[in-house]
């Protein structure tokens, strides 16, 4: 006696569809959630730091456990607002908390943090920013991520001894910030995928894909633009946001 195969039908072009799409909406679910839940797991870490800053303590342990705290706090603090602002971006609910802002101040106050890492990299730093303060109205959390993942990439992918730009420059119709580097470039493979979230063109480096990402989204959601320009592998890059005037 013959038994006749059985094979499971192949999903039509519209069940491939609905599938994606609800692989897409379970994906921005679980990140609404991840971002929720490791907020609630980190509130401890930051009062414990709270908590260690006030301390009078001058026991050696303590100390040892105040800085290293301290030294990784920023990190976490980072690492949570970029989770934060990928979520709602995957999400399309990122929006603008606009307020009188001097854009030159932002730019300035990401240079000074950056400036530690800049010289433990023995990186050349150039900066040109006008004298005069920079008003406009903006949301200024989300243009203090843009710039400082700017300055990231930038440190990050050039080698040490090479060099970082930043300008900013105020015309009459907005803002051009520059910042370029004499690092690794980017790959002619990467450039369709350079501002697609999670996507990385080295995955064995830090970071997870969140940065370039931010960048262009904070830029279009002030009503500006990014474009990126590079020679090639090895032969750096810039970046260059335009802004309206609010």
């Amino acid at each position: 006696m013959q038994h006749e195969s059985s094979q499971v039908p192949r999903p039509t072009a519209d069940q491939r569809i609905r599938q994606l799409e609800e692989t897409l909406r379970l994906r921005d679910q679980f990140l609404g959630k991840l971002s929720h839940e490791l907020g609630n797991l980190f509130l401890p870490f930051q009062f414990a730091v709270q908590l260690l800053r006030q301390s009078s303590s001058a026991a050696p342990e303590v100390d040892q456990v105040r800085s290293m705290l301290e030294e990784h706090g920023d990190d976490v603090r980072r690492f949570m607002a970029d989770l934060r602002t990928v979520s709602r971006l995957v999400r399309k609910k990122l929006q603008l908390r606009r307020k009188a802002i001097d854009l030159k101040q932002i730019v300035s106050q990401s240079l000074t943090d950056a400036k530690p890492r800049i010289d433990k990299e023995r990186l050349q730093l150039l900066v040109d920013l006008a004298a005069a303060p920079m008003q406009t109205e903006a949301d200024p959390d989300l243009l203090r991520q843009m710039v400082d993942h700017l300055l990231r990439n930038a440190i990050q992918f050039t080698p040490s001894g090479g060099r970082v730009s930043v300008s900013l420059a105020q015309h009459d119709d907005g803002f051009v910030l520059r910042v370029a580097d004499s690092g690794k470039g980017i790959p002619p493979d990467f450039w369709p995928q350079l501002f697609m979230p999670f996507a990385q063109a080295d995955h064995s480096g830090p970071g997870w894909g969140a940065g370039l990402a931010i960048i262009r989204a904070v830029a279009e959601l002030h009503g500006g633009s990014v474009e990126v320009s590079s020679p090639g592998p090895g032969q750096g890059c810039e970046f260059v946001v335009q802004l309206p005037r609010a």
